[in-house]
């Protein structure tokens, strides 16, 4: 992968040749997704797990092409779309005929906004987005949908994230199979990816450092804005994980807007332990392709950094070719 150039703007929004690209990539998703859900609609209550992980795989993949190129809408539908695949792949959502109804009209209602990406801004999906979060909200809660007793989803409350606890990295560490650990070379991730980690608990960058270090990813932490600014105005970063509560009352939502005025290409991941919906929504609006929980369990950073990584690979070479 060549390296990028910053010595010039580069604009990522309202650019027709990355929309075209963006276009191509999510039809494709969207025509494999409308053949699993009608997959799924059959087996009705007995969901198949694989498929409905694959469907939550391109809608997720749909939610952060998006918020790389600030398609906000798209990645905030998108984003409410997850939240109930999640519940359903996780046994704490059960399907049903109205649920997937919704899942169709919902990805119908993409499919329309993601074909015409330069009007999808306009586009109003509050109907949809409260429909969906009506099944699984983004704060892990949901109510039966379907007007029929026997429609009705059953939710099993979700717990809260225990936080992480501040002691020294390898102790609060789950025992981990390490031939199961994956390899960033196992996936198409650039081989000099550098990663900023931004947390005002030196502890969460450690953790983060030490997880994604395993898997051969370089990660440089800062403790404040001001310190993540001047790292990211020094080196190239593909991706900054943010934490959303700063020090001193300051929100790492704010400094998203900034990271990426610093760096437009660089991918913005965001870390909270208590997630809430307006939160998420400002998360998207501010152009994160992601929003993680803090919990004990910190390999499932992985998966979201290499997904990232692969994005960055997928369209650095037309955004290479914008800036040469």
């Amino acid at each position: 992968m060549s390296d990028l150039n910053f010595d010039q703007d580069i604009e990522l929004e309202n650019d027709p040749q990355l929309y075209e690209m963006f276009v191509e990539n999510a039809m494709d998703l969207l025509d494999q997704i409308e053949s699993d859900l009608l997959i799924l609609e059959e087996n009705g209550e007995k969901l198949d797990n694989a498929v409905v992980n694959k469907v939550f795989r391109s809608a997720h993949t749909i939610k952060g092409d998006s918020g790389f190129i600030g398609l906000n809408k798209i990645g905030k539908m998108a984003h409410a779309i997850e939240n109930v695949l999640d519940a359903l792949r996780d046994e704490q959502l059960t399907s049903s005929p109205a649920i997937i109804d919704i899942l169709l009209k919902s990805f119908d209602k993409l499919r329309e906004m993601c074909s015409e990406p330069m009007e999808s801004e306009e586009t109003n999906i509050e109907g949809f987005v409260a429909r969906l979060h009506e099944i699984w909200g983004p704060d892990g809660q949901g109510v039966a949908t379907a007007p029929a007793p026997e429609a009705a989803a059953s939710v099993e409350p979700v717990a809260t994230p225990t936080p992480t606890p501040s002691t020294p990295v390898p102790a609060a560490q789950p025992a981990v199979n390490a031939t199961a650990m994956p390899k960033a070379s196992d996936r198409r991730t650039p081989p000099d990816a550098r990663i900023l980690v931004i947390d005002d608990d030196p502890t969460i960058g450690r953790l983060v450092q030490f997880w994604l270090g395993k898997i051969g990813i370089c990660c440089h932490c800062a403790t404040t804005a001001e310190e993540a600014l001047e790292m990211m105005g020094k080196q190239m970063y593909f991706i900054a994980i943010c934490d959303i509560n700063m020090e001193g009352g300051r929100t790492g939502i704010d400094l998203i807007p900034k990271l990426k005025k610093l760096n437009p290409v660089v991918q913005v991941i965001m870390l909270t332990g208590n997630a809430n919906t307006e939160n998420i929504v400002a998360c998207i609006e501010q152009g994160a392709v992601d929003l993680l929980s803090k919990t004990n369990d910190w390999t499932s950073i992985i998966r979201p950094v290499t997904d990232a990584l692969e994005r960055s690979v997928r369209w650095s070479a037309l955004v290479n070719k914008k800036i040469k």
